[in-house]
């Protein structure tokens, strides 16, 4: 049996995160790497994953909903083979649908690349099939609150449909309020 506390936990994986990131800056001085390494980085592939609609008789019909996929990477490496091994599993799942639905199909639609503390370090859309960090398409700071206040609203009017049993368009509303959150906090870390 463990004496540790809540807050004893919490200060060890924060001693941990320490160490990792010492390390991986470490490796980039002894290689002299240009390209900063993410001590403990994660990817997760989001997109549509369709389930069955009857349990009674799987395999009849389906209907979308929101699902991720995570894929392993390993301890130690730059955000451009991050990038490599996240595009490598979407491509995976993208040959995966044959136009033919049927239950556990995900279909992809974005890359969601995070850094060793949790926060989203990077996000490929396949709408316009560009990673966000290295497009144009980054939100100016004088845009920071009406943006906020957009998500907001696509966030009220999902409620709004889901309460008339709207539900895809309610999903289709809170996806796009999600990427445009995503979008801002992402040009917000740049800025910083």
């Amino acid at each position: 049996m463990s004496n540790l506390t809540f807050e004893d936990r919490q200060f060890l994986n924060g001693l941990r995160l320490e160490i990792r990131q010492a390390m991986a800056k470490a490796l980039d001085d002894v290689f002299h790497r240009l390209n900063e390494t993410i001590a403990y980085g994660s990817i997760a592939i989001f997109g549509e994953e369709f389930c069955d609609v009857y349990d009674h008789a799987p395999g009849t019909a389906v209907f979308p909903r929101n699902g991720h996929r995570d894929v392993d990477v390993p301890p130690y490496t730059t955000r451009r083979e991050l990038r490599e091994v996240a595009m490598d599993a979407f491509r995976s799942f993208e040959s995966d649908w044959t136009g033919e639905l049927y239950p556990g199909l995900l279909v992809p639609r974005e890359i969601r690349i995070y850094d060793d503390e949790g926060k989203v370090a990077d996000l490929y859309d396949n709408q316009s099939r560009t990673w966000f960090s290295e497009s144009d398409d980054l939100i100016s700071p004088d845009s920071w609150d009406e943006t906020s206040a957009n998500v907001k609203s696509l966030r009220d009017q999902a409620s709004y449909e889901a309460a008339w049993d709207n539900f895809d368009t309610a999903r289709t509303l809170r996806n796009e309020a999600s990427r445009i959150e995503m979008r801002l906090k992402l040009s917000q870390q740049v800025a910083a």
